[in-house]
């Protein structure tokens, strides 16, 4: 009975021996699963704060290209009514030419 009962003590002592090893091996790899949780999280931390960078700076251009859409459109606008004024100019000067040579051809007859 005794031999019975050292070889069980015995098989018991190696069993708590290999827990004692998973237990520590276990400990290393959730260390490690910290330290990689913790890195990814920074990492997504960093992205996040890259996206946020990117749609500002984008917003900005946006707001840029707008802003010069607007002033070109504005430029076009003030050729425009200069354009129309130089015609109306034009036709008022024609008008007078009409005039002018309708006035000398009746001098003329």
């Amino acid at each position: 009975k005794n031999s019975e009962c050292d070889i069980l003590r015995k098989s018991v002592e190696e069993r708590e021996k290999e827990i004692l090893v998973l237990k520590e091996e276990i400990g290393e790899k959730t260390s490690k699963f910290e330290v990689l949780q913790a890195s990814a999280e920074e990492r997504q931390k960093e992205i996040t704060a890259l996206k946020e960078i990117r749609e500002k700076e984008i917003a900005s251009l946006k707001e840029q290209r707008e802003r010069e859409i607007a002033e070109k459109n504005s430029e076009c606008e003030l050729l425009r009514a200069r354009i129309e004024e130089r015609g109306k100019e034009i036709d008022e000067l024609k008008e007078a030419n009409k005039k002018e040579i309708s006035e000398k051809n009746s001098e003329c007859k």
